[in-house]
């Protein structure tokens, strides 16, 4: 049995840009949350203000989890004290949801300067929607490109996409067994937005 959604409970009001403190996450939350995001995660910018009917459009970021990750969803719902999760529909995943103000301009300031891939460009629109949606002004801080192993980004990027796994198997012509560890980290050519990928891989 899984649930069909968990929704959070725990945030408190906060009325403008100004009251969002990040003083309680360290660094490597901050950069486990950011490499987490940029491997299972989607920023969804509006491209207008309002729909065609005049509705306002409000962004969102959303985070895929496996099933068996619910746990970890959880986690990172409590720890953000924002956002909603709900079981998707045809695929054996939750999606963790955030997209009230506070709960969006929390994670943007606990993320920005630590991204490494090209979806640091949706972060860019997304504050750019911010700035101007809400007269905030959020610095775009630059890519991060310290050392891969200076802080917690690969592991909540592995954590998203990568995958370990042990093998054995007896061969016919041998009476030992075979062993085989093997670890992958898979991520598609260009992303949805046509941003190539490799550039990043290839980093040493």
């Amino acid at each position: 049995y899984t649930p069909k959604s968990v929704c959070c409970l725990l945030i408190p009001h906060v009325r403008s840009y100004s009251d969002i403190s990040c003083d309680k996450y360290d660094t490597k939350f901050r950069t486990y949350l950011a490499g987490l995001i940029e491997g299972d995660g989607t920023i969804v910018v509006p491209k207008t203000e309002r729909s065609a009917k005049g509705v306002l459009n409000y962004p969102s970021i959303q985070i895929v989890f496996d099933l068996r990750d619910l746990p970890l969803a959880l986690v990172i719902q409590l720890k953000l004290g924002h956002g909603s999760i709900s079981r998707k529909k045809g695929i054996n995943a939750y999606v963790l949801t955030i997209n009230s103000f506070e709960g969006i301009t929390l994670v943007v300031r606990l993320i920005n300067g630590y991204m490494r891939t090209p979806k640091i460009n949706a972060l860019y629109r997304l504050i750019d929607f911010l700035n101007k949606r809400f007269s905030i002004n959020i610095e775009k801080r630059p890519e991060d490109t310290s050392s891969i192993n200076s802080n917690s980004w690969l592991a909540g990027f592995i954590d998203a996409d990568g995958h370990f796994s042990v093998r054995t198997s007896l061969s016919g012509s041998s009476k030992y067994p075979k062993i085989e560890c093997k670890f992958e980290l898979t991520q598609r050519q260009n992303d949805h937005n046509g941003y190539n990928n490799f550039k990043f891989l290839k980093k040493p």
